[in-house]
């Protein structure tokens, strides 16, 4: 391939989960670990008071706070780094990196001022960060194949067969180099011996063993930067054409051997030209950014890697910390939804949502920075780790739940005010019943006989309650649908009215005739 590069920085990222709500607990084991120096046994892990400049350049408070929170702060994430002494007691100056059988891949350093960095969030996620450098100088001649297969091979720690070798350098006159078995301690720092990035690793996060501490993925992720010369432009198609395979190959952690990305414009990966001497491009195990020197030659050609690798690094830590905390709620939803018949399944869906309300004002930033080329990157890597996606996943199984919630509660209480109205209605059918059995012997009483009164009296309560029964139909659960029944009672109880009426008049006449034709018989002469 015609494009060489000049320079490589890869951060290897180790992305874990610990027990949550132990932060404290967590730094407090981590800062116990001891280790022994050239000199004398010393902590390994310090700390940090105040981060390296580029991590906290332009970056909004809210960013700040959640990172790097002053001590004061709480809900932020605790940043701790491997000491000094300890790194330099482990590393010479230059590391060779190895693929099996010897094969020589890569010369490199650990970038002093970064080193190995540790991220705890409160939300039980952690990240370490390892950053490594190299340039493609006289003593060191690569090319793109070349940092393709070497980010593969450092992201490996599953796979034995591909995992890399970090042999530090030895010369006839060192001592001979212990077993490759023996204890990690005994091969750290001494001359040709070898390790495995894992071992370190693991070593280094050993006291979180108790808290739960359990590996997000299978392999490391890789934020890359490659740097390239001034000939590399990218608004020339032709240039995006032959770097876009590059760039989707480390975004996407690819080795050698695979077929790559097709050569155009379009991508199958989420990315962006963020200027004409920067692109990058994000995937879900890593990051790529392309950066060229500019035409003419600037002073900025040699701080470009610098700011890309730990300016840019902030965004993209943000949304891996985003992807990671909301993988941990879709896991525990999915562990609530299958225990939905145990005891404390409301309580454990409830304090879920407490904890996605948290991380969506405290994590979930909408904006990370006041540029916009920092908030475009950010937006870039949101959506080529998926974070919208998984944020959308765990807020519609909370809202689900709430909402069956609510449907059971809403249910719960139909059924309630149905079993209430029920009885009401069979009280509203004595109701029914006693009042026109006293309507019924008020107008009889002014207005028909004794013995129709009487009569009324007694049929009106039964009558009434069987028209108001055969209204209310009090037995059933469910109401009428229609109130079409009801018309035709109002023309019973008014025909029944009026029938009641005409039978009281009639009978009431009667009376009056045999009462005149009684007293006409009495006073007539015999």
């Amino acid at each position: 391939m015609p494009f060489q590069p000049k320079e490589i920085h890869s951060r290897l990222l180790y992305p874990f989960y610990f027990k949550e709500k132990s932060l404290i607990e967590a730094t407090d084991k981590l800062s116990a670990l001891i280790a022994p120096t050239r000199r004398e046994e010393k902590a390994v892990w310090e700390n940090v008071g105040k981060p390296t400049h580029y991590y906290l350049q332009e970056s909004l408070s809210v960013v700040r706070r959640f990172l790097f929170p002053a001590e004061e702060d709480s809900g932020g994430c605790h940043y701790m780094k491997v000491q000094n002494d300890q790194l330099n007691s482990w590393f010479s100056k230059k590391i060779r990196i190895e693929a099996k059988k010897g094969q020589e891949i890569y010369v490199c350093q650990l970038v002093a001022k970064l080193g190995i960095e540790l991220f705890l969030s409160p939300f039980g996620v952690g990240v370490m960060s390892i950053s490594l450098a190299g340039k493609n100088d006289d003593n060191q001649k690569f090319n793109l194949d070349t940092v393709k297969q070497l980010n593969y091979r450092l992201s490996q720690f599953s796979r034995k067969d591909t995992v890399a070798d970090f042999v530090l350098p030895h010369n006839e006159k060192a001592p001979p180099p212990p077993a490759p078995d023996s204890p990690l301690l005994e091969r750290l720092g001494k001359a040709g011996s070898s390790f495995q990035l894992i071992e370190l690793v693991k070593y280094l996060l050993e006291p979180l063993n108790d808290l739960e501490l359990n590996p997000a993925q299978e392999q490391f992720s890789v934020y890359t930067v490659v740097r390239f010369d001034k000939n590399v432009d990218f608004s020339q198609s032709k240039i995006k054409e032959e770097l876009g395979v590059v760039l989707a190959g480390l975004a996407q952690v690819e080795e050698i051997e695979h077929v790559g990305a097709v050569k155009s414009e379009k991508l199958n990966i989420a990315n962006q030209i963020l200027n004409s001497r920067h692109w990058a491009g994000v995937g879900f195990l890593g990051c790529s950014h392309l950066v060229a020197d500019q035409e003419p030659s600037h002073p900025f050609d040699e701080q470009r890697v610098p700011t890309v690798r730990d300016k840019y690094f902030i965004p993209y830590l943000t949304a891996l910390f985003q992807r990671h905390i909301l993988h941990r709620f879709i896991d525990e939803a999915a562990r609530l939804v299958r225990m939905e018949e145990k005891s404390g399944y409301k309580d454990s869906f409830r304090s879920l949502h407490t904890k996605l309300l948290d991380f969506t004002v405290t994590g979930h930033f909408t904006e990370v920075s006041n540029r916009e080329v920092i908030n475009s990157f950010y937006k870039l890597s949101q959506k080529g780790l998926g974070v919208e996606k998984a944020l959308d996943v765990v807020s519609r199984a909370i809202h689900s739940h709430n909402v069956d919630d609510i449907s059971k509660e809403l249910a719960t209480n139909v059924s309630t005010v149905s079993h209430v109205q029920n009885k009401i209605e069979w009280l509203e059918v004595f109701f029914v019943s006693f009042y026109a059995t006293e309507l019924s012997h008020i107008i009889s009483e002014n207005f028909f006989s004794h013995v129709y009164t009487s009569f009324s009296v007694l049929v009106w309560p039964v009558l009434a309650g069987a028209i108001a029964f055969w209204g209310l139909k009090p037995w059933r659960n469910t109401p009428e649908p229609s109130n079409s029944n009801w018309r035709h009672i109002l023309v019973l109880v008014l025909l029944t009215i009026g029938l009641w009426f005409a039978v009281g008049f009639n009978f009431f006449a009667k009376e009056i005739d045999a009462h005149k034709q009684t007293t006409e018989a009495q006073v007539s002469p015999h």
